[in-house]
């Protein structure tokens, strides 16, 4: 099965981050722009699956898509107009996961899209969990399928924790306990692994100015979804349709964690993604 043109299917794989409006993001690539469709979930985590052998929670959501898709109700309609029957496809939601039954979903699902998107898409945060070996092992088999672009978005480091966290007494413990990512690791991973087919997106910067990931996508973006993280508001948020993963702040984020988070996490600050 071959792109409307005869080219290989585009997919475009987001790497992560959680609470990093990654949500948003594909609202505005998948409702706002309809460039892209990833299908029956935003995220299916199955890479994450393949590798693990189906030993994590994550498995009994692909099991459930045979009686219940959460997405169905907690994400636009609009996207709903693009699936199809997954009993067309009964293998999908059973173990063993393999790339190859991941390679069929979405060649199917190209089928349905093909005419109204430019690309696929799978945007599971667990794929920043990936492994560098089963990167490059999937990474072969991929491109002989489809037109394979990566992207991350990252949000500042302190915010995004904090997010993550929820509550002051979750937040400190999560700064001393160093439980958040390296974005410089992680990114220069996949740029040794991908080059030049990966592009990093600054959520802050992204959402005043698109035109990056626009250039990367060779694609227009001219507007962007709205987003619970920006501008950020803090406890003061506005509780947005469809991004109820975005409705997590409970407090405000205490001084004293503050000035701990500056502390403990101002490596983070240095690698010039983001500065103090």
């Amino acid at each position: 099965m071959n792109g409307v043109n005869g080219m290989k299917p585009k997919l475009l794989i987001n790497v992560g981050i959680e609470h990093c409006a990654t949500t948003p993001l594909y609202y505005t690539l998948s409702v706002d722009q309809q460039y892209c469709h990833a299908g029956h979930k935003k995220e299916f985590n199955y890479l994450y699956l393949i590798e693990r052998k189906g030993q994590t929670k994550a498995a009994r959501k692909i099991f459930n898509l045979r009686s219940y898709n959460r997405d169905d109700d907690r994400k636009p309609p609009f996207l709903n107009t693009w699936k199809w029957d997954i009993s067309e496809m009964p293998e999908f939601c059973e173990e063993p996961f393999t790339i190859e039954k991941y390679i069929a979903y979405y060649l199917k699902h190209w089928e349905h899209i093909k005419y109204d998107y430019e690309s696929l898409a799978d945007f599971s945060n667990t794929n920043v969990q990936l492994s560098t070996q089963f990167l490059y092992e999937i990474k072969t088999i991929l491109e002989v399928h489809f037109d394979v672009k990566w992207i991350i978005i990252l949000r500042d480091p302190i915010r995004r924790l904090y997010s993550y966290s929820r509550n002051n007494k979750r937040f400190r413990k999560h700064i001393l306990n160093k439980k958040y990512p390296n974005y410089v690791e992680i990114c220069e991973r996949y740029k040794h692994i991908c080059g030049n087919r990966f592009y990093p997106i600054m959520m802050e910067r992204f959402w005043e100015d698109p035109s990056g990931l626009s250039e990367f996508l060779e694609y227009p973006i001219t507007k962007v979804h709205e987003n619970v993280f920006w501008p950020e508001k803090g406890i003061d948020f506005i509780k947005m349709e469809y991004l109820q993963d975005q409705w997590s702040v409970e407090e405000p984020m205490s001084d004293e964690n503050l000035e701990l988070a500056k502390k403990e996490m101002a490596h983070l600050y240095k690698d010039g993604i983001y500065e103090t």
